[in-house]
């Protein structure tokens, strides 16, 4: 038993909102984001390669990944991968054939 005046405090995560601050009842949800806030959507993105590209080159599309509600987009990067070829060898931006 406790006397009077003490009081004792419990913190814990609200399970409505998850700590969030914001609850929507279930029958106002969004049937597109399910709540999330973020649509989901695919994109093509079109990488055009520089002729005599050097292998390890970089392609970077700025802000085209995945997004999240509170933070910035990061960046989608293509490297050049270079493979082996039983003709021709490369030399610079030069192809060699023997």
């Amino acid at each position: 038993m406790r006397g009077p005046g003490n009081v004792k405090e419990i913190k814990v995560v609200c399970d409505n909102c998850n700590g969030s601050g914001e609850y929507v009842p279930k029958q106002n949800i969004c049937k597109c984001c399910y709540g999330k806030k973020i649509m989901p959507d695919q994109k093509v993105l079109e990488c055009k390669i520089d002729k005599g590209a050097p292998d390890a080159e970089k392609y970077v599309f700025h802000g085209e990944a995945d997004e999240h509600l509170k933070k910035e987009a990061g960046d989608v990067i293509f490297i050049v991968s270079q493979e082996k070829h039983k003709v021709f060898k490369r030399r610079g931006a030069d192809l060699l054939m023997t």
